[in-house]
């Protein structure tokens, strides 16, 4: 946390460097939950790409209450948002599992792992948008409820319940794909 209000303050004074830092710092993290929202790494990309146009274009402006974390992980979830809702949801597919897991050197785990990513992917699009935003950026944001609860404007533990719930949904798909 002091390392980024340090790099926030030198970004607010013009730093490059700091823009640099904070980009590497955040973007897998950003990237990460990016490309599970929306299920297609090449649009997560862009919307990261984005997130950090309009980052560093804020420059001496920028006045975070909280995490650095929290503000760029509600920068995502907000770009997502806003992609959806013009209407240039990809298919729910993950057609790039071989860029996520490009680096398996057995083939039958490569195989294995890429159908278990499908599998989730496919299982995770089924559930609510609220759901999936909740245990998206709970497990692979590693954001808190309470920041979950700040970005969705909800209580601690009505993100808990959506939490809980995606989760026990997720079981009940993922147990019906297997058994398929």
């Amino acid at each position: 946390m002091l390392e980024d209000t340090i790099l926030i303050w030198k970004f607010n004074r013009g730093s490059s460097e700091a823009l640099r830092a904070i980009y590497e710092k955040y973007r897998t993290a950003m990237l990460t939950v990016a490309a599970a929202l929306c299920n297609n790494v090449h649009t997560a990309e862009d919307i990261v790409q984005d997130c950090f146009i309009a980052f560093a274009r804020t420059g001496r402006r920028l006045k975070i209450q909280g995490s650095l974390k929290s503000y760029l992980m509600t920068s995502v979830v907000n770009r997502v948002r806003d992609y959806q809702r013009a209407g240039k949801r990809q298919p729910q597919r993950l057609n790039e599992a071989d860029d996520l897991d490009s680096r398996q050197n057995d083939p039958e785990m490569s195989a294995i792992c890429n159908e278990q990513m499908r599998c989730l992917g496919h299982a995770l699009t089924r559930l609510s948008d609220q759901q999936r935003e909740v245990v998206i950026l709970y497990t692979r944001g590693r954001m808190t409820y309470k920041e979950i609860a700040n970005l969705q404007n909800v209580s601690v533990p009505t993100v808990q319940r959506r939490y809980h719930s995606g989760l026990d949904q997720l079981r009940v798909l993922l147990n019906g794909e297997v058994e398929q």
